[in-house]
């Protein structure tokens, strides 16, 4: 079988940032997240049982107070469906209450009634 070529070249020959098999650049500034968590959004709080979404963390969720005092948890899959279903509620401040999508405004509906 012979590999697929690019302009007659393999696709093992193109050397990085060429340009050949490069895509478009995304560059995200701004975005700093604790080290341990640099590849999920929810990160739980396993004394109060509310989770925090760190996309949209403000002051007031205290998220380096949490890593501080070490008792948070992730969620696999990295949602807020999964953080609800291990018995965490979203943290109004950060979460926007029912910013997670059906499911969250089932739930704050029910929670009202």
């Amino acid at each position: 079988m012979v590999p697929p070529t690019q302009s007659g070249r393999p696709y093992t020959s193109a050397k990085f940032g060429s340009g050949a098999l490069r895509g478009p650049r995304t560059i995200v500034w701004g975005v700093s997240r604790p080290t341990r968590f640099e590849h999920n959004q929810y990160v739980g709080d396993k004394r109060s049982r509310v989770v925090h979404d760190l996309d949209g963390a403000t002051d007031a969720c205290a998220i380096d107070e949490l890593m501080a005092s070490e008792q948070f948890a992730a969620f696999g899959p990295d949602s807020l469906a999964e953080a609800r279903n291990r018995g965490y509620r979203p943290h109004a401040a950060c979460t926007g209450g029912s910013s997670g999508g059906p499911l969250a405004a089932s739930a704050s509906a029910a929670a009202e009634a």
